[in-house]
């Protein structure tokens, strides 16, 4: 896939740290802005457009794996890298677990960085690519505002006609109802016999991908590319974790499971005799 042009924001305080980061990005041709000077606020960051963010984790920056979550809550599409001195697991699976896309430890090679940063830009373009290929997801809408969001609100006027209305949330045309399970894409939300489950982005992606998908059993390596982002099958022992704990989280489900399909993926699998 031919990288297009993308924007890269640095979450890095540090300047010779942002200066080997910008010299390594710069082979792509890419925008690269800094937010040095304002570092300290998530709200900047999630008011910028871009496309990548890369964070340094270090001293210099109190950053937390929680920062990850709160900006994929506001920018769920976009790309995030955390790169840092940190080599502690715990902390690594914790930033992934949060919402990070990458984790870079330093110090590194400079081949293996630019191949992740690559990886990565793909990831976003497949899923965009995705949603240009599937106008009628509900978050189509959303991916393609996203990079512009901020450009348009300095230029566009107060007033530019009629307001598009606004799917309501009692509208069951914009739920997906499988069994006893409900998925409000809108909502982000799903519930099981009318309780709310506490589901993580991952989860959450996987349940919506399986429900729309209904009619067929997905393979591991479409879900591995299209829900998780990654290319490399070695990638696949996470995906299966990934269903594990989801398959647990709606056992509570009375007509609805995750059916396993030997040596080929997944699918959900509605139980109608058993409701």
């Amino acid at each position: 896939m031919k990288i297009k042009a993308q924007k890269i924001l640095l979450l890095i305080k540090d300047e010779a740290m942002s200066a080997l980061v910008k010299k390594l990005c710069c082979e792509f041709s890419l925008k690269i802005d800094t937010a040095e000077k304002c570092i300290d606020s998530i709200g900047y960051v999630c008011e910028t457009s871009w496309d990548l963010l890369i964070i340094y984790a270090s001293d210099h920056y109190p950053f937390t794996p929680g920062t990850c979550n709160k900006i994929k809550e506001l920018k769920p599409y976009s790309q995030i890298i955390v790169i840092s001195e940190n080599t502690d697991p715990v902390f690594i699976s914790e930033c992934l677990h949060q919402g990070a896309d990458d984790y870079v430890t330093i110090p590194w090679n400079d081949r293996e960085f630019t191949a992740r940063v690559t990886s990565t830009i793909r990831r976003h373009q497949l899923l965009f690519q995705l949603m240009e290929d599937s106008p009628n997801h509900p978050g189509a809408e959303l991916l393609k505002a996203e990079p512009i969001k901020a450009e348009l609100a300095k230029t566009e006027p107060a007033n530019t006609g009629p307001v598009k209305a606004t799917p309501q949330a009692s509208d069951e045309s914009h739920y997906l109802n499988i069994g006893d399970i409900r998925l409000c894409p809108y909502k982000r939300e799903v519930t099981v016999l009318s309780r709310e489950l506490k589901l993580t982005r991952t989860e959450y992606s996987l349940l919506n991908y399986l429900m729309e998908r209904i009619d067929r059993p997905c393979s591991s390596v479409e879900l591995l590319n299209n829900v998780l982002g990654y290319e490399d099958e070695n990638y696949l022992p996470s995906l299966h974790s990934h269903v594990s704990r989801l398959r647990r989280k709606i056992n509570a489900s009375k007509t609805t499971t995750i059916e396993t399909i030997w040596c080929y993926g997944y699918r959900v699998l509605a139980n109608q005799s058993a409701a």
